[in-house]
């Protein structure tokens, strides 16, 4: 569920960040605003039921994942 994962990076950014080296504490900042904003669009694409664009918003927000 996109609102759950939205919900959860909210709530988990704090400690997610304090998990991480300072000197990957701005980068990290900036994947998980990315982030953020692709959990948005995605969930405006699965609002909107086009699902032909939801496997390539997928595959893209896991690439911030992985990083």
């Amino acid at each position: 569920n996109v609102r759950q994962a939205s919900r959860a990076l909210a709530q988990g950014r704090s400690a997610i960040l304090a998990g991480l080296a300072e000197p990957k504490r701005e980068n990290g900042e900036e994947l998980l605003d990315k982030l953020a904003v692709g959990l948005q669009e995605l969930q405006r694409i699965v609002e909107d039921r086009n699902r032909d664009a939801v496997a390539p918003k997928q595959k893209e927000l896991l690439q911030f994942v992985g990083t």
